[in-house]
């Protein structure tokens, strides 16, 4: 993966310096500090991925009421990053060009009512859960509508 290879990188930086700085005709390729700091960065902002494929690629049983909290802490934390000032320029349009792509695939949920009714029945979770999370009223209210037309159709 992409945060792997990022962090090979940084860790064999001090050997990769030395063996550039031999005299083989690669000095070259040595980063500047820019660029350094970019894939710094970069990995960095990779690790919040690497989370959260990690947590849904274990051999533990994922539960579908899991997926809308994950992917919740995913966009907070990508949007987090598109305001953090400490970050580079780049760093952060790329975080905000994420995070509206997160927003896009995030509308696509409603097809699956599925991870709604997970929440709502979970017994420590309920509608609750989307109060806490900062869904607003209506959004909260659309949920409940949505699962109750579905309850009254199949039962």
């Amino acid at each position: 993966s992409d945060y792997k290879l990022l962090q090979s990188c940084h860790a064999l930086q001090t050997a990769v310096n030395k063996l550039l700085s031999l005299p083989l005709g690669l000095g070259n390729l040595r980063l500047s500090a820019e660029e350094a700091n970019l894939t710094k960065n970069l990995c960095d902002m990779l690790a919040v991925f690497k989370e959260v494929t990690k947590a849904f690629q274990t051999d533990d049983v994922l539960l579908i009421m899991d997926v809308i909290p994950a992917y919740d802490q995913l966009q907070w934390e990508i949007c987090a990053m598109s305001n953090d000032t400490s970050l580079p320029s780049i760093c952060r349009v790329v975080a905000h060009a994420t995070y509206l792509m997160t927003r896009k695939y995030y509308s696509r949920l409603d097809e699956c009512k599925a991870y709604f009714f997970a929440i709502i029945l979970c017994p420590n979770r309920k509608l609750q859960w989307f109060h806490d999370r900062g869904w607003t009223q209506s959004d909260v209210t659309q949920i409940l509508d949505m699962i109750k037309q579905c309850f009254l159709e199949k039962f």
